[in-house]
């Protein structure tokens, strides 16, 4: 019953079910992995999300045992509290981050770069505050990159696909973190999850030759200086193709 704007809806039933499946499978490929570019930024996914998407959760027994009070739970409501406000907070630096640079791949090697050093000292810290402050870091810079990948696959792909493309980007993701998961589980149990951190860390780096070979593309979406409110560093995921305004007009 919800009306989206830019988006056409279909009647759909079980006859053309499978048709629609294999119609989506097609734009997935053809639209996504197929473009070069696209392709480049699920690369980028399928590495940090094989890290983060165990960071974020690992965090929690990790800084439990970090205070010696394991059943202190309440400890943990409250850096989730903390870790939400990094996010929100490196969501609202975007733009003024912006201001220093002219493409969108510097905001993303930049974030994945702290990231990723934030990860690995959290891992070798040993202390419960330099790794909240390392975990805040880290979760913060991941408020500034994802909005600014998200606005570049949006750039990249036409407006009737979008829905398909991100979700396709998001199942990458996902593979990375079937992988990444028991990868990390398997190493906090033989060493620690400090010790799953630093390795993250580490392999989390690989991001950023692959960000450089996006850069390198020289992709017409990239660069995000321009009139005013011609081109965001970022977008809401979904937008359609007309998803800003320009302010930058001549007086009638």
């Amino acid at each position: 019953t919800m009306h989206d704007l830019g988006y056409e809806t279909r009647a759909l039933s079980l006859q053309s079910l499978p048709g629609e499946m294999r119609a989506t499978f097609r734009a997935s490929i053809e639209e996504g992995w197929a473009r070069k570019p696209v392709r480049i930024l699920m690369i980028a996914y399928f590495i940090q999300a094989s890290f983060f998407t165990w960071a974020f959760y690992a965090w929690q027994p990790l800084f439990l045992e970090m205070i010696g009070q394991p059943d202190a739970i309440w400890i943990a409501g409250i850096v989730s509290a903390f870790v939400a406000l990094a996010m929100i907070i490196g969501n609202g630096l975007v733009e003024r981050l912006a201001r220093y640079c002219t493409r969108r791949t510097t905001l993303l090697m930049w974030a994945a770069a702290v990231q990723s050093v934030a990860a690995i000292l959290l891992g070798l810290s040993g202390s419960f505050w330099v790794s909240l402050v390392m975990l805040l870091i880290m979760m913060g810079a991941a408020g500034v990159s994802q909005p600014v990948a998200q606005a570049y696959l949006h750039g990249l792909i036409p407006s009737e696909e979008r829905a398909t493309i991100v979700s396709f980007n998001s199942m990458i993701g996902s593979i990375g973190s079937i992988f990444g998961q028991p990868a990390l589980g398997r190493i906090s149990l033989i060493r620690s999850i400090a010790a799953g951190y630093a390795v993250g860390g580490i392999f989390t780096l690989l991001a950023l030759p692959v960000f450089y070979q996006l850069r390198r593309l020289e992709n017409e979406v990239d660069p995000i200086v321009g009139n005013a409110g011609t081109r965001s560093p970022s977008a809401a995921q979904g937008l359609p193709n007309v998803c800003s305004v320009n302010t930058d007009v001549a007086a009638v």
